[in-house]
């Protein structure tokens, strides 16, 4: 079984859509509050199963650390949306000259 786990109230348009065509596509949809997400209240499935997080990057981080055995899980690498990881790649477009990452 495939289930899509989908953080609400982050995305202003499209969650009805997207709830449908995972329901019509036969697959299983778990809406998940903030404070579903604070609790860590992600829900049970079985090694077989494929599990498929969106939402905001901080639960996507919470999700990846809580739930290691989702298989895909988080899709992206929540590492690279660090300004750590990108910020010394835009040297050339940046508008300040000089900066600090800490």
């Amino acid at each position: 079984m495939t289930i899509w786990i989908v953080e609400t109230g982050v995305f202003p348009t499209g969650l009805a859509a997207l709830e449908q065509a995972v329901i019509e596509a036969g697959f299983e949809f778990r809406g998940l509050s903030e404070t579903d997400e604070l609790r860590g209240r992600y829900g049970q499935w079985s090694p077989e199963d494929r599990v498929v997080f969106r939402g905001s990057f901080e639960a996507a981080e919470s999700f990846s650390r809580a739930c290691r055995d989702a298989n895909p899980g988080v899709i992206g690498n929540p590492e690279e949306f660090r300004c750590s990881a990108y910020y010394p790649k835009l040297e050339g477009w940046r508008l300040n000259e000089t900066y600090r990452l800490l």
